[in-house]
């Protein structure tokens, strides 16, 4: 069961005190789903929202031609599931555990509570909103572009902006997307996206290990 001290490490309830979130307890469950498994699927009826616990989920779409199209990726602390629970509308993606993963899960009518109980859930919504808005207006943007390391690049930075930790030698990105996230996001291969690393690394516009991704400075002046 979820305790006080884990709503309190989610962002989403990080302002909330121990007596407010000692209310919201009892309506959270958790529900654990494997390596595969769909959570959401595109077009449902929505009746409850999640918060991922562990684990991680990719968000996608299909595409008028059948292909599926990777939107973004959730990961622990953030939250899916809520435009349904607002509009009332069918899910717009679907959101597939990429590993085996622990979600929180609010029925509509807890969730809907919680907001009007909290003022403060509904400001850090509306902040996340406003960073969903920026990053679907990026990705956007790096669809337009034609040229894949031109858009590999922008990636880059656009990751470095968003979860980039600066350092002397460049802006170091911890946990950084497998090859295959790259290229979903992206919209080609791997073996296209492990090329242009290959390139950019030996050019010195990166430091790549199995986990880290470093930027350097001057990958900023060649965008």
């Amino acid at each position: 069961m979820v305790s006080v001290e884990d709503l309190a490490r989610i962002p989403l309830f990080a302002n909330l005190g121990a007596d407010h979130l000692g209310l919201i307890v009892p309506s959270i469950k958790e529900q654990p789903y494997t390596k595969g498994r769909i959570i959401v699927h595109q077009d449902e009826r929505g009746t409850v929202f999640f918060i991922m616990e562990k684990g991680l989920a990719k968000v996608t779409m299909a595409g008028r031609d059948g292909r599926e199209i990777t939107l973004s990726y959730v990961k622990p602390g953030e939250f899916f599931g809520e435009m349904s629970l607002l509009d009332g509308k069918p899910r717009s993606a679907t959101v597939v555990a990429v590993e085996d993963s622990i979600v929180l899960v609010l029925t509509r009518e807890d969730f809907l509570n919680q907001i009007r109980l909290n003022p403060e859930i509904g400001i850090r919504m509306l902040e996340v909103f406003s960073e969903r808005i920026r990053y679907a207006d990026e990705k956007i943007g790096l669809l337009t572009l034609t040229d894949v390391q031109s858009k590999l690049v922008h990636y880059f930075i656009h990751l470095a902006g968003r979860m980039g930790v600066p350092t002397v030698n460049g802006t170091l990105i911890e946990n950084r997307p497998t090859h295959d996230v790259m290229a979903a996001e992206l919209g080609t291969t791997r073996e296209t996206i492990t090329r242009i690393i290959g390139d950019l690394r030996r050019n010195g516009y990166i430091k790549i290990t199995r986990k880290t991704l470093l930027v350097s400075n001057r990958l900023f002046i060649k965008k």
